[in-house]
């Protein structure tokens, strides 16, 4: 099966983050990078990789209070940097195809760091400008290289995890199979470490408690009673942990327990309206905070009411804030936002706007985001064809369904996109083109033909051989 990014992008306000990073980049951008920006001029993180093999490359999602910009590096590409006056979260990603681990790093203006790969092809990350700590910035590799795929369910690193009986067995997307074993393992590597005096005190103690809570929400998920009974009470419920990703994690999961059967079910008004009777104080700000990051796949009308409701009982003025600006915005309840903005700053008011600068072509249109890892894996093909078939007749043009104009920018000049051919479409989530074009996942590809008409609503992506069968088609009519 070919790989998408899915959303239901008619009715989502794209956070420049696919959904998984949708909760992660409101709660920890908006709590805590965005309030500690530095005063100092712009300074470059500069990222290097310290591995030859042609055949490996590693994903970098680097997440701040701009938007989310991917950085890609390989045995062509090995060094790249990015400009900044604040902290970034990167993300980096597996190195194989299935995305099996998603490990997370603070890094800060100046920072240089060198990433090699470890036997079982873990990151491994070295500072060369600044004191650092080898083993508590490399944790998670070192935990699952120590484990044979431990899974720490705040991080999700591994989409595979060791059962009781020593066999692998894969693990459907939010299932998890034996959250004791692994959280009884990683507590056993992380005290090895602070009894040899490898970790400080700090981490430890904060590490510890992450995976605790981590263990709780991976007992919730596996809906298995008796564990719940004998782990899960109120008592967990701490205001002073709201600051962590891992305590509002669990806060969220524990309320989807008492009002789902099966984990793989999606109400999140209902989810919220849990989490506004269960919790009280700055639990439930937090919590209810993050729950209206997944409201945002509903309509933006239900998203308005929610916030409206959020605001009035919400105590946390820095909350209240930043839901004003993002969802009760002029900007978000625009009800029909379709301008696409060309690189140079030109707008047009609609996509057929667009096409009528090129009356004479057939036109291939590539919908794709920063943060969207097949659409950037399309672009190479889409190079090649367009060398091949723009003389012919056919125009290429690539629409970003970003958020964030920055992260559009960086990566379009990172992937090497012609800024002649390059739109951005800043409301997608509102816009009729994305619902007149049927659009729920990308990349979508879609053809036109010399009039706008179009023939093709999911045409084959340029590394498909049966592209060039239509092409030829459309090129004889």
């Amino acid at each position: 099966m070919k790989a998408k990014c899915y959303y239901r992008i008619n009715r989502l306000i794209i956070r420049s983050l696919h959904i998984g990073w949708l909760y992660f980049f409101f709660f920890s951008i908006n709590c805590s990078i965005a309030s500690i920006k530095s005063n100092n001029k712009e300074s470059y993180i500069v990222l290097e990789l310290n591995y030859k093999d042609k055949n490996k490359e590693i994903w970098i999602n680097c997440i701040d209070s701009n938007g989310s910009h991917l950085i890609i590096l390989n045995a062509k590409n090995p060094k790249d940097s990015l400009l900044t006056n604040e902290k970034i979260l990167a993300v980096i990603t597996s190195f194989k195809c299935e995305n099996s681990f998603n490990i997370k790093y603070n890094l800060f203006p100046k920072d240089h760091i060198i990433i090699s790969i470890n036997s079982k092809e873990y990151p491994v990350l070295k500072k060369l400008n600044k004191d650092y700590h080898h083993i508590e910035i490399n944790y998670y590799s070192l935990l699952n290289d120590n484990f044979n795929g431990i899974d720490n369910f705040g991080n999700k690193i591994l989409n595979y995890i060791l059962c009781n009986n020593g066999q692998k067995e894969k693990v459907r997307n939010g299932e998890i199979l034996n959250p004791l074993y692994s959280f009884l393992n990683s507590n056993k590597f992380l005290d090895s470490l602070y009894n040899n005096k490898a970790v400080s005190y700090n981490f430890y103690k904060q590490t510890i408690q992450g995976q605790y809570y981590s263990f709780l929400g991976g007992i919730l998920q596996s809906k298995n009673k008796n564990l719940i009974k004998k782990y899960i009470n109120q008592s967990y419920i701490n205001d002073t942990l709201t600051k962590h990703e891992y305590y509002i994690d669990f806060l969220y999961n524990y309320a989807i327990y008492f009002v789902e059967d099966e984990f793989t079910k999606k109400n999140h008004e209902k989810y919220y309206l849990q989490c506004e009777k269960m919790y009280k104080g700055s639990s439930r700000d937090a919590v209810l905070f993050y729950s209206l990051a997944s409201l945002s796949i509903s309509s933006s009308a239900t998203v308005n009411s929610f916030a409206k409701r959020f605001i009035k009982t919400c105590k946390d003025t820095s909350l209240v804030r930043i839901v004003k600006n993002n969802y009760l915005s002029t900007n978000y309840n625009k009800s029909n936002s379709n301008e696409l903005i060309k690189y140079s700053g030109k707008s047009y008011k609609n996509l057929q706007e667009l096409i009528n600068e090129s009356p004479d072509k057939a036109i291939y249109v590539d919908f794709w985001a920063s943060w969207c890892r097949p659409c950037l894996s399309e672009l190479p093909h889409s190079k090649s064809l367009k060398e091949e078939y723009n003389k012919k007749g056919i125009k290429f043009i690539y629409i970003s369904i970003d958020k964030y104009r920055t992260a559009w920018e960086r990566s379009m000049k990172q992937v090497d996109i012609s800024k002649t051919e390059s739109y951005w479409l800043p409301e997608a989530g509102l816009s009729n083109i994305v619902k007149q074009l049927h659009i729920k996942s990308i990349p979508r590809y879609i053809i036109m033909d010399k009039t706008g008409k179009v023939l093709n609503y999911d045409a084959p992506r340029p590394s498909d051989p049966k592209i060039r069968e239509v092409f030829s088609k459309l090129l004889k009519n």
